[in-house]
């Protein structure tokens, strides 16, 4: 029984080599009709190895560089934040520079302009409220500045001098509580008085038959103290009527307001007067 056995199982190897024989002969791997070897078939595999292993490490390669593209990119990136930011800084340090040369040229113009002797003067310092309102300039008794002088701005008028030292001197701005102005209105030439109420705000009370409108300009009328004719001291901002009707409240705005001052001028080559007026 184990001799059949054996004979059979000879028989279906027998016919297995046969099959396979047949089909090694019908493939397109025939070596007398092709070029590919048995050693072809066999390295094929490892040459599929060998590509992807050519390409993965080429794939990698590309991504390290740009990688380190990357890196430089944005270390270049940092670099012109860095420099945007200093021209940022030299610009506005340029624009400063520009608008000081501008405001120096047209305080130098005004100057050049007037007839008046002006003695140029620094604000060193201001402060106080009502009747302790003023502020402090850089120019004394040592720079002929005395008290009584009136005190100017590109603007419009500023204040009086009312003390002086040799190196400094004290100026009473006109919106000071005890300040007085003698002024006309430039568009119908009304004459009046205005007060200073403190707080950089001025009051004047006309009749309330006068011609008055917001926005006025309000200039000097050269008649009291020594201030000259023609110079700028307010504009009409509010209109209201007195319980009576007898007159008008009209509060003021200077044109020159004194928390923006830095540069003055105290007109010199009037006749000086010591009363306030």
């Amino acid at each position: 029984m184990g001799i059949h056995q054996f004979l059979d199982r000879k028989k279906w190897l027998a016919l297995l080599s046969m099959i396979l024989l047949l089909l090694f002969l019908s493939s397109s791997f025939a070596p007398w009709s092709s070029q590919v070897t048995a050693i072809s078939r066999i390295a094929y595999p490892f040459h599929l190895v060998e590509l992807l292993w050519y390409q993965g490490s080429q794939g990698l390669s590309r991504l390290w560089h740009r990688y380190v593209d990357l890196t430089h990119v944005s270390q270049e990136n940092q670099q012109l934040r860095q420099e945007i930011a200093e021209l940022k800084s030299l610009l506005i340090e340029h624009r400063r520079l520009s608008d000081e040369v501008l405001r120096l040229q047209k305080i130098l113009d005004f100057k050049v302009s007037r007839p008046q002797i002006l003695h140029h003067a620094l604000v060193i310092s201001q402060g106080g409220v009502g009747y302790f309102e003023g502020l402090k300039i850089n120019q004394g008794s040592a720079g002929n500045i005395a008290a009584g002088m009136a005190v100017i701005s590109v603007k419009g008028l500023v204040g009086t001098v009312i003390r002086t030292s040799p190196y400094e001197s004290f100026v009473q701005p006109l919106t000071s509580v005890s300040a007085r102005t003698d002024i006309l209105v430039a568009r119908t030439r009304l004459r009046g008085v205005i007060q200073g109420i403190g707080g950089g705000k001025l009051l004047w009370q006309p009749g309330i038959r006068e011609d008055l409108k917001i926005g006025d300009s309000l200039i000097s009328s050269g008649i009291v103290g020594a201030l000259p004719k023609g110079y700028p001291v307010a504009r009409v901002s509010k209109i209201t009527y007195g319980l009576d009707r007898a007159f008008q409240q009209v509060e003021l705005q200077p044109e020159q307001e004194l928390n923006k001052l830095e540069y003055v001028f105290v007109i010199a080559n009037r006749e000086v007067n010591t009363s306030h007026p």
